[in-house]
């Protein structure tokens, strides 16, 4: 057997340090979409592609860091120092960076951006609908004067002796 098959326990460690590093990254990736997720509130589904983007983007990185680093060898270390590293990152300055970041985008959204919309955007569509609910009103108004004389056309035939409305009869 080739000695460029094995690693040595140097090697392994540096491996192992890079992978705990690339799980810093991945729990600063995720820490990201959390942070849109939180700022712009969407549906399921835009979510899960989210998630499917993430997970795509999470197995590209640790595909050319198994080619690149590893010799393409799958190696159960590299896979503990990729969740170590996430771990870490997730449940210590993850979750402190995440509520800061929240904090600020709640407060960008409230004081910037709503006012922002409130007078110009929200302006600008108060006056759309205004146009469009006299459109409305105007054709609300043509259309019950034409079902007015709709019926007053399907009046009754006059109830007299006098009058022959079938000469055929």
């Amino acid at each position: 057997m080739s000695s460029e098959m094995f690693f040595s326990v140097n090697e392994e460690i540096r491996i192992f340090l890079y992978a705990c590093i690339m799980g810093v990254f991945y729990g600063i990736v995720y820490d990201a979409f959390r942070v849109i997720r939180a700022s712009l509130p969407h549906n399921n589904v835009i979510v899960f592609f989210e998630d499917l983007i993430y997970m795509l983007f999470c197995a590209l990185c640790y595909f050319v860091f198994i080619m690149e680093l590893a010799r393409g060898q799958l190696r159960l270390y590299i896979l503990v120092g990729n969740l170590l590293g996430f771990s870490l990152e997730h449940y210590t300055v993850g979750n402190l960076c995440v509520k800061i970041l929240r904090t600020i985008a709640t407060f960008i959204r409230n004081w910037i951006i709503k006012p922002i919309y409130k007078y110009t955007i929200g302006i600008f569509l108060c006056a759309i609908c205004r146009i469009f609910k006299g459109i409305y009103s105007k054709i609300r108004l043509k259309c019950t004067t034409l079902k007015k004389s709709k019926k007053s056309r399907k009046k009754a035939l006059k109830v007299d002796d006098r009058v022959v409305y079938n000469k055929n009869v």
